[in-house]
């Protein structure tokens, strides 16, 4: 008779590879909800990572948080779940505010932004007394490689595709490049904004 050992019975299942990493999300989005508190006052990251992070503040059941969302998806993410999210000149300085990275090397040196959430990212982070980026395994990386992600405004746009000229984007000249804004093209090759 094989042992059990042999046969696979009394094993834990293999976790598939997106079952592994959405494993190590969620621990990591625990291991950040622990660092808050009733009452605090929390910026909400986007993306996978951030919207584990969102679930296991809900769980908890905080008396008294107050929330602000980096993007409208972690904004109806955390509605949803009962959060009291704000506006973030309602809530004004914050406690802690905890977001995800696309690429993280050895040197701490982080990617940030293909959620496409920039702006309100940087905001939300520079009103935070602590900012906490969570990252699974899969986001370590040897050295940070492109794409870069890049958010343009409308505000200063010809001065910063100046600036850019002498950058590749995303492989393409600045020439060539689509800069958007609440999802509409401002430049096209060849037009003004």
């Amino acid at each position: 008779m094989a042992s059990s050992r042999s046969s696979g019975r009394g094993q834990p299942p293999r976790l598939t590879d997106a079952e592994a990493t959405a494993a190590r999300k969620r621990a990591v989005a625990d291991a950040a909800a622990a660092l808050i508190g009733p009452g605090m006052r929390v910026g909400l990251g986007t993306g996978t990572t951030a919207a584990q992070l969102i679930e296991a503040l809900a769980e908890r059941r905080l008396a008294g948080l107050e929330c602000v969302a980096t993007s409208p998806a972690s904004e109806k993410h955390a509605r949803e779940l009962g959060l009291d999210v704000r506006d973030p000149d309602e809530v004004g300085e914050l406690d802690v505010a905890i977001d995800g990275a696309d690429q993280v090397d050895p040197a701490g040196w982080l990617i940030k932004g293909g959620g496409a959430a920039h702006t309100r990212e940087k905001i939300v982070a520079r009103a935070a007394r602590r900012f906490v980026v969570i990252v699974s395994a899969e986001k370590l990386v040897r050295r940070l490689t492109p794409p870069i992600p890049l958010e343009l405004v409308r505000f200063g746009l010809h001065q910063t595709l100046r600036e850019l000229q002498p950058a590749r984007v995303r492989a393409q000249s600045v020439e060539t490049l689509e800069p958007l804004l609440l999802g509409r093209p401002l430049v096209r090759p060849g037009r003004s904004a």
